[in-house]
């Protein structure tokens, strides 16, 4: 670590002599300085410094600061320490190892972690007020109540996958739980994720996220009927606590089951919100008190939350990647961000070391065509679509191809294409043509050659590989 430290100082922090205020010598501290080594495998060199600390310093910093210094200078005992290098040293460790670590794990989160909640939450301001004032009623309610008979209440969010149904959820719960923790009120919070599971298997994540000790859930494995028991009895013991539980992918809790579920939490007070897609709620709704419908987000919200995933994940500020995705997306399926995030994911290994410079439009292409299979072009289409072209037009498609190609851009302009077709109408020694040009454009968009941005009308760009275009006007140019 102290090798990999001394690479990334400047050369004058890390060699700095300089004579200031210098720490003295006392035999009160030793410290153990073991050298790594090149291989970082094992140390050889061992040495003991003594060194004397500013009464400010607390011992930690003392220690790693008379540490650092001491391997970056290559002194050996005894030595005198100018204080002003060794701070400089320690505020660039501490601010790059902590950066990089807090990035790190952000960065893995906002894509990968299912049950990440953003700061922010984009375009869901209406509902997740509307929400968080229904379970607010009913807890100031209950808060007032007198009797120890309580009553909770249920919350049923429908949407499309991938809308996130369970994220605009679960950031409602959080902020309830943090505002009346704040307030010393004993509101506990936790998710369940039904996703493939039997009952019993979610009564035993029930029993877990309980906390309930584990001297009282042995009979969970051995019957249903008894974890029930558990359970309630459990709950009935800790009338004190307000719990606010957020059921996700309730699609797979048989109907039996949800409706005990539903009854039986709510007859103990227990505030549950269900995330199901749409068309598959209709037969919960007799015993749900709200049902919500979460339409497809805008496109400017959409480029949003794209943006945001891509900059905290990528360290990169360059937006022309999410707007090439959310154009693909939004052409081919629905504004929803699911689907932009799994492209995120795909491209995760090639962008996390680099910047999107360095991502070729192929390797886009490629990613987006895996996570929508249902993109609407096929290779038996682009041959016919050349077959039924004229040598003018293919030489347009060629050189648009070879623009792609070279220049590295997603878009193109529509002086761009024009120029492009000015230059295969020279190759031909003919005329340009406004009507032809429009003629040739209109075509290829009706193949789905090239696609026109929903962000910004005025560009074009393309989901087809340029190597795969290439490859088939070669031949029948040939």
């Amino acid at each position: 670590m102290f090798h990999e430290l001394s690479a990334i100082l400047p050369s004058n922090v890390a060699s700095s002599r300089e004579r200031k205020p210098v720490l003295e010598m006392t035999p009160r501290y030793f410290i153990k300085i073991t050298r790594a080594t090149r291989n970082y495998r094992r140390a050889r060199d061992r040495y003991v410094a003594k060194v004397s600390i500013a009464s400010q310093l607390s011992p930690w910093c003392q220690t790693m600061m008379c540490a650092i210094y001491v391997h970056l200078t290559g002194s050996r005992v005894p030595i005198s320490i100018p204080l002003t290098s060794l701070s400089r040293i320690l505020n660039s460790y501490m601010q790059f190892y902590t950066e990089m670590a807090v990035n790190n794990i952000e960065a893995y989160r906002c894509l990968f972690d299912q049950d990440h909640v953003p700061k922010m939450v984009i375009g869901r301001q209406r509902e997740m007020k509307l929400v968080s004032g229904f379970l607010l009623e009913n807890f100031s309610l209950r808060d007032n109540e007198m009797s120890d008979d309580r009553y909770g209440s249920a919350i049923m969010v429908e949407g499309l996958r991938g809308l996130g149904k369970s994220t605009m959820s679960r950031k409602v719960l959080i902020d309830l739980k943090t505002k009346h923790t704040a307030n010393k009120a004993n509101m506990n919070f936790f998710t369940l994720n039904c996703w493939d599971k039997d009952e019993q298997q979610l009564l035993m994540d029930f029993t877990s996220k309980l906390k309930i000790p584990m001297a009282d859930t042995k009979p969970v494995f051995s019957s249903t009927r008894d974890a029930w028991n558990i359970i309630y009895h459990y709950l009935r013991r800790h009338t004190d606590r307000c719990y606010n539980i957020l059921i996700s992918n309730s699609d797979f809790i048989p109907i039996r089951f949800f409706n005990k579920l539903l009854v039986n939490l709510k007859c103990l007070g227990i505030n549950l919100v269900f995330t199901s897609r749409v068309g598959n709620s209709f037969q919960f709704l007799e015993h749900v008190d709200m049902c919500l419908n979460l339409d497809v987000y805008s496109l400017g919200d959409l480029n949003t939350i794209v943006e945001q995933r891509y900059q905290k994940a990528f360290l990169d500020q360059d937006n022309s990647i999410p707007k090439f995705i959310t154009d693909t997306v939004v052409e081919f399926d629905t504004s929803r961000p699911g689907p932009c995030i799994a492209i995120l994911k795909h491209l995760y290994p090639r962008l996390r070391d680099g910047h999107g410079e360095d991502i070729s439009l192929e390797i886009i292409q490629h990613a987006i065509r895996h996570q929508l299979p249902n993109l609407s072009y096929s290779e038996f289409e682009l041959v016919d679509f050349m077959q039924e072209a004229t040598i003018s037009m293919l030489l347009f498609l060629d050189n648009i191809t070879t623009h792609f190609m070279s220049s590295g851009n997603y878009y193109l302009n529509g002086d761009d294409l024009r120029e492009l077709y000015n230059m295969s109408c020279e190759t031909l020694y003919i005329e340009p043509s406004v009507d032809e040009f429009s003629n040739y454009l209109a075509r290829m968009l009706q193949h789905h050659i090239l696609l026109k941005s929903n962000n910004d009308p005025s560009l074009f760009f393309s989901i087809v590989p340029a190597n795969l275009l290439k490859s088939y006007l070669d031949e029948v140019l040939k």
